[in-house]
C-alpha cells in the first residue's frame, strides 16, 4: 500500500499530524467494511429461522449482547485512554470477525447462538468507541464537524452492502455458508486496520487515565441528550434485528428498504443536520424520533415497493438527524480529558438499549404477530419520547422553582 502520511497544505488545516486525508479515507473504508459484515446480521431472524430456530430463542440470543456491550464498552473507554484507539480497533475487529464466523463454525445448537452473540457484543463494545475516538483524533480545524459527519456516514453506509449482500445470498443459496460469505468485508477491513496500526500505533493520546464515568453521569447539562439516546436506540435496534422479519412477512423486499434507508441517511448527514441546526435541539431530536416511529408504522400498515421506499427514506432521514445531534450534544459538554470515556459511555448506552430490543421482541412475539408488535412498539416509543423531551423538562423546571 502506498505511503499515505504526506500532508498537502490544505490537509494540514483539516488533519492533525501525523494523519492525512489518505489515512482518514483508509479508516473510513475499513469502517464501512467491518460494519457491512455486522449489518448482514439484520437477517439473523430470517436465516436462523430457516435453520429451525424458534423466533423467541433468536430474540433472546440477540439480546445477550447487552451484557458484553455494557461491560466492554466502558472498559474500552479506559483502554483507549491509555493505549490509544487503534489498539482498541484491532481487538474489536478481530473479535467481530471471529464472532460472525462462529455462527457457521460452531455446532448448530441453541447455546452456540448465545456464544456467538456474546462475542459479537464484546466486539461492538470495543469497536465503535475506538473507531469514533480515532476519527476525532485525526481531525482539526474549522471543517472538523463536516469531516466527522462525512466519516460517520460510513457506519450507516454499511447497510448498502451488508443487508443486500445477505438478502441476495440467502435468496440464491439459502443459509449454508451465509456467515462465511458475509464475513468477507470484515476480513478485508482487518487488513486495512492493521495497516493503520503499523503506521500509528506509537501515536500517543496523553490523558491521565481516571475513572470518570460517574463525573459524566452527574453533569446535569447532558441529562437530556444522554438519556434521550434511549429512544432512537430502541427503534434502531428493532430495525437491525426484526424489521427484516416484518418485511418478509408482508412479502416486501428487504434490500429495497435498507437501500432507501441508507441512501437517505447518508444524504441526511450532509443536508438535514444543517437544516435543523438552528432549531432547538430537543425539538429537532423529538421530531426525528417521531418520524422514525411513523416510518415503521407506515411499512407495517401498507404494502408495495413505493411504500417500502418511502418508509425506508423517512427512517434514514430522521435517523441521520437524531444520532449526530445527541452525540455532539454530549461530547461538547465534557472536558477534553473525559471525551474518550464520554464517547464510550454514550455508545454503550445506545448499544445497550439497541440490544434490549430483540429481548422485548422475543418475549412479545410469543404473544402476538410481528406486524402488530411493530405498530404498537413504534407508537409506544413515540409517546414516551414526547413525554421525555417536552413534558419532563417542564416538570424538572417546576421542581427547581
Amino acid at each position: 500500500m502506498p505511503d499515505i502520511d504526506h500532508q498537502t497544505s490544505q490537509e494540514k488545516s483539516d488533519f492533525k499530524e501525523p494523519y492525512s486525508l489518505g489515512s482518514f479515507l483508509v479508516l473510513m473504508v475499513a469502517t464501512l467494511l467491518i460494519f457491512s459484515m455486522s449489518t448482514s446480521q439484520s437477517l439473523l431472524p430470517v436465516v436462523l429461522g430457516a435453520r429451525g430456530y424458534p423466533e423467541s430463542v433468536v430474540g433472546y440470543a440477540m439480546s445477550i449482547t447487552i451484557v458484553p456491550v455494557l461491560l466492554f464498552g466502558l472498559v474500552c473507554g479506559l483502554f483507549i485512554s491509555k493505549h490509544g484507539p487503534i489498539n482498541g480497533i484491532i481487538i474489536g475487529s478481530l473479535l467481530a470477525v471471529c464472532a460472525h464466523l462462529s455462527f457457521d463454525l460452531l455446532p448448530q445448537r441453541e447455546v452456540s447462538l448465545f456464544i456467538s452473540r456474546f462475542l459479537h457484543g464484546t466486539a461492538m463494545g470495543f469497536l465503535l468507541p475506538a473507531i469514533i475516538t480515532m476519527s476525532k483524533a485525526m481531525l482539526t480545524g474549522p471543517r472538523q464537524t463536516i469531516n466527522f459527519g462525512i466519516f460517520t456516514s460510513a457506519i450507516p453506509g454499511a447497510n448498502i452492502i451488508g443487508p443486500p449482500l445477505g438478502d441476495f445470498y440467502f435468496r440464491t443459496f439459502g443459509t449454508h455458508g451465509y456467515f462465511l460469505i458475509t464475513a468477507i468485508p470484515g476480513i478485508i477491513s482487518i487488513a486495512l486496520f492493521w495497516y493503520l496500526h503499523r503506521k500509528f500505533s506509537r501515536v500517543e493520546i496523553k490523558h491521565n487515565v481516571v475513572f470518570g464515568y460517574f463525573k459524566i453521569l452527574k453533569r446535569s447539562e447532558i441529562f437530556t441528550p444522554l438519556y434521550g439516546m434511549i429512544f432512537p436506540a430502541l427503534l434502531w435496534g428493532y430495525v437491525l434485528s426484526f424489521v427484516s422479519l416484518a418485511l418478509v412477512t408482508k412479502g416486501l423486499i428487504i434490500g429495497i428498504f435498507f437501500a432507501a434507508t441508507t441512501v437517505a441517511l447518508i444524504a441526511g448527514r450532509f443536508v438535514m443536520v444543517k437544516i435543523v441546526s438552528s432549531a432547538p435541539k430537543n425539538v429537532a431530536v423529538l421530531g426525528a424520533i417521531l418520524i422514525m416511529s411513523a416510518s415503521l408504522v407506515l411499512v407495517a400498515s401498507f404494502g408495495g415497493i413505493g411504500i417500502t421506499i418511502l418508509a425506508g427514506a423517512l427512517l434514514g432521514l430522521s435517523y441521520s438527524i437524531v444520532y449526530p445531534i445527541l452525540s455532539m450534544w454530549v461530547a461538547n459538554d465534557v472536558p477534553e480529558a473525559l471525551k474518550p470515556q464520554a464517547i464510550a459511555l454514550t455508545n454503550t448506552l445506545f448499544n445497550t438499549f439497541m440490544y434490549v430490543t430483540p429481548l422485548v421482541c422475543g418475549y412479545f412475539l410469543t404473544l402476538t404477530d410481528i406486524i402488530s408488535f411493530q405498530v404498537y412498539f413504534s407508537l409506544g416509543i413515540a409517546l414516551a419520547a414526547i413525554g421525555f423531551f417536552l413534558l419532563l423538562p417542564q416538570i424538572m423546571q417546576g421542581q427547581e422553582k
